[in-house]
Order: C-alpha cells, then structure tokens, then sequence
C-alpha cells in the first residue's frame, strides 16, 4: 500500500512539475503522469484488497488478488524491458526537439519560457551551448546577438545583451543536450530497473 501511495505522490509531483518538459518531450509528460498516478491507485486497491482477502479468508476475493497481481507483474516486466530498449532512443528524440524549440525561440512564447525554466533549473544554454541562440534561432523573432537572461550566472533585466563582449564568467555557456538526456537516460533505466526489482518480490 505504501508503495502505491509512492507511484500517486510521483504521479501527481510530474503532472504538477513536468509542465516545462512537455515541448521536448512532445506532450509526453502529462500521459508519463497520468501512467504513474493509475499504478499507485492500482497498487493501493490491489494491496487493500489483498489484507481484506487474508482477513475474511475469501476464496474468490484471493483469486480476485492473485489475478491482479499476475496482471501487476506483466505491467512491471513490460515496463522494465521497455525502458531499456528505448532508453538509448532518447538522445536522438531530444536533439530533434531541443532544435526545433530554440529555431522558434523569441524570449515569449509558451516554449520559450519552458525552455527558460529548463536551461536555469539545470544550469545551462542553448542545446549545444550559448552559440546555438546566434546560430540556431531566426534573427526576425530573436536578436542573435543575445542570450535569454536564463542563461545568466545572475539573472537579470538585458544581462544576455551583447554577450560575447562580456566576461564568459557570467554566463552558463555549456548546452543543455547532454544533461537532459543523460537525466532521462538515467531515469528510463531506474524505472527499468524498480519495474523489474517489483516484479521480483511479488
């Protein structure tokens, strides 16, 4: 029961938190949330309902459980053998979408301001580094010769103008490409990982 409780506590915490991911992720984030939030509630009743099967020693309610189980255990093997063959997938599916969100960048829209939070949450810029807002972005929505202030040390009104006249010291100049996907790389294996020790100690 205290594990599905964990599943709808993470459930919730990424339909709340995963806003910003969602442009890369392509809109992912939500359904990844939701996914969570039904296996903790699915857990919770499984595990309510297996107590009550022992406590009243019901037959049928037990084969109501241990078919529940079954089901649990194929999810959880699914879910393990899924995350590690697609984890490797991830990097490439990332490159495509950091690349198509800062081509778009004007410092306003809704994904620019995701990729604002995602750039000063992990300390970097751009998706290979601070070059790509001169190299990527289209110069009628963006002046290349700026930085978005989330790329400052020390954030603050116009700190990205004319940057490369200023001290590099003020600036995270490393791309968020690697971080991001060895983040997500790292989690699809954990979750390859906990789905497979789950399956194992049911």
């Amino acid at each position: 029961e205290l594990l599905g409780l964990g599943f709808f506590v993470v459930g919730l915490f990424v339909l709340n938190e995963g806003e910003e991911w969602n442009d890369i992720a392509e809109g992912r984030m939500d359904q990844i949330g939701a996914g969570v939030l039904t296996l903790g509630i699915f857990l919770s009743c499984l595990a309510i309902l297996g107590c009550y099967a022992s406590a009243t020693e019901s037959k049928k309610l037990m084969i109501t459980y241990c078919f529940g189980l079954t089901i649990l255990i194929i999810i959880q093997l699914t879910i393990g053998i899924l995350s590690f063959v697609y984890g490797a997938k991830v990097a490439s599916f990332i490159t495509e979408s950091f690349k198509t969100i800062i081509e778009s960048y004007d410092g306003m829209s809704k994904s620019s301001n995701r990729l604002d939070k995602i750039m000063e949450t992990m300390e970097c810029c751009g998706m290979e580094g601070a070059e790509d807002f001169s190299e990527l972005t289209d110069e009628k929505k963006w002046v290349q010769d700026n930085l978005p202030e989330a790329c400052c040390v020390s954030p603050e009104a116009e700190c990205g103008y004319n940057w490369q006249e200023k001290s590099k010291d003020s600036y995270y100049l490393d791309g968020c490409l690697d971080k991001a996907s060895n983040w997500l790389q790292k989690n699809f294996r954990i979750l390859g990982i906990c789905g497979i020790l789950l399956m194992l100690i049911e």
